[in-house]
């Protein structure tokens, strides 16, 4: 159970989208993939933090829409995640497919406007070799899963288990449902996933740009598959 002492878990509000999004942007900046994606011979600093602070300012507004964003003390700690797209009504999905549509049209346009050719040829090979690693790790069981697609703390708040209680969230209620769990994250934090029941299928690495002088930038697919449930995962906010 959650000691009295410790802060809320609730859903993320429109209120707490100013400090989630500072919270994901400071996060960012020791992202291994942001890194290979934004430091280009020809990328301009500014414009790319530009770029990432909107993007991820209207895929939090997103998240809050479709009620699919946890925090923990109003924005110290977030995750945002994704239920199986079987399980979603015709007009939700109606819905979805419109706030979809809409980030992803602003990720295109910050992506012309912003981006350099050389950060956009990386973003494509994100995009191309994730696409493979997903198919080739869950196959099609991908409409079926839970997945954690972003997950944050604040440096001055690590080390309380606020993350754990937030992937603990996700995965309960995926257990509920008898439903697996993916989602994708660097070499770095393989560790943290497999104490919660993770496990890695499939990786990949960034690197095909001869311009890029560091190590490869190795990417984990992890896959947790349903448990039976332990109410002590549930926290009150899953309950009410």
């Amino acid at each position: 159970m959650v000691q009295r002492n410790e802060p809320e878990l609730r859903p993320l509000a429109y209120a707490d989208l100013p400090r989630a999004v500072h919270l994901l942007t400071k996060a960012n900046e020791d992202d291994p993939s942001r890194h290979y994606i934004d430091d280009t011979p020809d990328a301009c600093a500014k414009a790319s933090e530009y770029a990432n602070w909107i993007g991820l300012f209207i895929r939090s507004a997103r998240e809050v829409t479709k009620h699919e964003a946890w925090t923990i003390g109003g924005g110290d700690s977030v995750v945002y995640y994704s239920p199986p797209s079987d399980t979603l009504s015709r007009r939700r999905k109606r819905l979805y497919a419109i706030l979809d549509w809409l980030v992803n049209a602003s990720g295109k346009s910050l992506t012309r406007i912003f981006r350099t050719s050389q950060q956009r040829a990386r973003r494509t090979e994100l995009g191309t070799k994730m696409i493979a690693a997903i198919s080739g790790g869950i196959g099609n069981r991908v409409d079926q899963l839970f997945s954690i697609d972003l997950l944050a703390t604040a440096v001055d708040k690590q080390g309380r288990g606020y993350a754990s209680r937030l992937v603990n969230q996700v995965t309960a209620m995926a257990d509920a449902q008898f439903r697996g769990t993916w989602l994708i994250t660097n070499q770095y934090t393989v560790g943290f996933y497999e104490r919660l029941g993770f496990v890695t299928v499939k990786e990949f690495a960034l690197g095909d740009d001869p311009t890029w002088t560091k190590g490869p930038v190795i990417l984990c697919v992890m896959l947790r598959e349903p448990q039976s449930l332990d109410s002590n995962f549930l926290d009150r906010g899953l309950r009410d």
